[in-house]
């Protein structure tokens, strides 16, 4: 019955197409139609192979050729309806849903415009308003402005659920897809059909006299980023305000301790754990959501952490989970399940991102920036101080984390220091000098993955932030350094500069490239140094040269550089404003004079000898042959770490 939807005479001249995209198991299929009575037949056909069934909200244009890509926001052209998804009775999602359908129809009941269109999808109710004609955008300020009145329309709707105590999906994405009436709900084994219609259709003018006037004010008018603490209140408001708390600190002893933070029996002793509770006593109390912000922002500044409640999602929270409790009777918080329930929500939310089965990208990452805030939040009651954000620095090869509390950024160092909670409370307590409560290693898993789950991962960081990058930067200032390579071999050893092989790879002295560094200030050790050099994938080589011709053969060590290893060293070091390739032609292959090359390279362990001619030795006349390179040669004695294999 799409066909009460999407108008089939209005759709093929309209130059777009709809969407019916189905499932079944992990085969997921896109199909597009300009025949709205075709897209029916194909939609029962479907159903009657055992998959579910959507169809697009959202209609795109025509010839749309990938199969397994549903439409984007981006694709999304028109609109016939504006919509609602309202659940009921799920009980193991962890949100509060209506518990019946009576209960999910008195509320929609409450919704100022009739619906034109109701479907029992199976699990909940899907309420279409109908367009007395489409809405095709002329541009994207056009498609914004659709946009906004899909979001504000549910907005104003989701007040409603709020003070019911509910909740209700959002489902605001132009590209959402949603059952096709008359097919099967193969999760709960029902049909997807009509449960009442009218014959109300609506222009977008309808909606907006209603959006703006629910009877709770969105929380998310409160505009906290820019905030002053005297706001969000006016003058006037603020003496309303004065007058409220002092009667609630009066008449509510456990109020008045909460705020002066003096509560014996809150399990969630955290700055957010006492935000919550006052937060619940003030909406019982009749305060409004802009009073509430003031109140948290008051209790902030007389004990700490003022930023935390500059975030609007922070507050949007605190205050929801409020709402949802009024009249209740406050209760521990059973931190641990909701660890547990909101690690398994990221874990199924990432999972559908990943399988393509949600269509805004952006939007999907919103709610998950959201449900790992939210996560934090909570996480933070065991941790005694509250958590603002984890990072996670890639370094390599092991990555690095820091979390940044109320109390400054602690860094945590590597994994090891996350998942073992003796060495985690170790970091806590030697930064913030707070000693968290014993947690056994079962249970300390559920909160070292919400903490891997909350992680950011930062994406710059220095040059020499890793073992490679160091040895890249010193290599790069080596060769900056030395602009010109030495005139053979033995100049090269005993003056410091690199020398260039027939092969167009360079090789700097191992002995004078150490000195160097020492001189430069680079306080590593000797084995930390070869490591490093090892990870940027430098070799190093044992050689040997003869200073004169009929003079005996002296050894020597280097570490062998490529010449796009040279570029990519050059390039770390002068973050790409350099000319490298120009330097290249002039101080290396191109522009080396005959003698500043090396003539030896038959000694080098690795050496090979393909092309060599002249006065070169060979290994059928020389007895000093080419030795293995390292690691079969082993790393010198200095060294230390023979197992890097260097």
């Amino acid at each position: 019955m799409i066909d009460l939807i999407i108008d089939k005479d209005w759709l093929p001249d309209s130059g777009l197409s709809m969407l019916l995209w189905s499932a079944k198991d992990k085969d997921k299929r896109s199909e597009y139609f300009k025949d709205v009575d075709a897209a029916k037949a194909r939609s029962k056909e479907l159903s009657a192979e055992g998959r579910d069934v959507y169809f697009g909200l959202g209609l795109g244009p025509d010839g749309q050729a990938d199969h397994h890509k549903r439409f984007k926001v981006s694709d999304v052209k028109a609109i016939t309806a504006l919509w609602l998804d309202a659940d009921y009775g799920l009980h193991d999602s962890g949100k509060k849903y209506p518990e019946t359908s009576d209960d999910a129809l008195a509320l929609i009941r409450q919704i100022f415009l009739q619906p034109s269109l109701i479907v029992d999808s199976g699990g909940g109710f899907h309420v279409y308003w109908l367009l007395k004609e489409p809405w095709e955008f002329s541009d994207d300020d056009d498609k914004k402005s659709a946009q906004r009145l899909v979001s504000a329309w549910q907005n104003m709707i989701q007040s409603i659920w709020r003070k019911a105590g509910f909740t209700i999906d959002s489902t605001k994405d132009l590209a959402r897809v949603l059952r096709v009436p008359g097919t099967m709900n193969y999760k709960y084994g029902k049909e997807v059909q009509v449960f009442s219609k009218s014959e109300y259709k609506y222009d977008p003018s309808d909606f907006e006299q209603f959006i703006n006037t629910a009877d709770e004010a969105q929380i998310d008018t409160v505009e906290i980023p820019q905030i002053n603490v005297d706001m969000p209140l006016t003058i006037e408001e603020v003496a309303v305000y004065n007058r409220k708390f002092l009667v609630l600190m009066d008449e509510d002893p456990e109020f008045r301790k909460t705020f002066y933070k003096r509560r014996k029996n809150l399990t969630d002793d955290s700055l957010s754990g006492y935000d919550a509770s006052l937060a619940r006593r003030a909406v019982d109390a009749g305060f409004s959501d802009n009073e509430i912000v003031h109140l948290l922002i008051s209790f902030r500044i007389l004990h700490g952490g003022l930023e935390k409640v500059k975030r609007n999602d922070y507050l949007q929270n605190t205050i929801r989970f409020a709402r949802e409790s009024a009249g209740k009777k406050e209760q521990t918080v059973d931190t641990s399940h909701n660890i547990t329930r909101l690690n398994l929500e990221i874990d199924r939310f990432q999972s559908q991102i990943a399988n393509g089965e949600i269509n805004d990208i952006d939007e999907a990452h919103d709610i998950l920036a959201m449900l790992k805030r939210e996560l934090l939040d909570t996480a933070s009651s065991k941790f005694a101080v509250d958590l603002l954000e984890v990072k996670k620095y890639p370094f390599d090869p092991d990555p690095e984390f820091e979390i940044i509390t109320d109390r400054g950024p602690i860094y945590l160092g590597k994994i090891e220091n996350v998942l073992d909670f003796k060495l985690f409370k170790r970091k806590i307590a030697g930064v913030v000098g707070v000693v968290i409560p014993p947690v056994q290693a079962k249970e300390w898993d559920k909160f070292a993955q919400a903490i891997l789950h909350a992680t950011v991962e930062v994406g710059s960081m220095p040059i020499g932030a890793t073992d490679a990058g160091s040895a890249r930067e010193w290599v790069g200032n080596y060769f900056s350094m030395h602009k010109k390579p030495a005139a053979g071999v033995h100049e090269s050893v005993t003056r410091g500069s690199y020398h260039m092989k027939r092969d167009g790879t360079f090789v700097i002295p191992k002995d004078k490239f150490m000195e160097w560094l020492r001189l430069n200030n680079i306080k590593d050790a000797d084995r930390l140094i070869y490591r490093k050099m090892k990870r940027a994938g430098f070799e190093m080589l044992r050689s040997s040269y003869s200073p004169d011709k009929g003079q005996s053969y002296l050894s020597y060590q280097g570490f062998k550089i490529s010449e796009q290893q040279r570029k990519t060293c050059l390039r770390y070091t002068r973050r790409g404003e350099d000319n490298v390739d120009g330097e290249a032609d002039r101080e290396g292959g191109k522009g080396i004079r005959p003698e500043q090359r090396d003539g030896d390279e038959l000694h080098e362990s690795g050496g090979g000898g393909a092309g060599v001619s002249g006065d070169e030795h060979t290994t059928k006349h020389d007895r000093h042959a080419p030795r293995a390179l390292l690691p079969d040669a082993g790393l010198p004695d200095d060294c230390g770490d023979e197992d890097e294999g260097l």
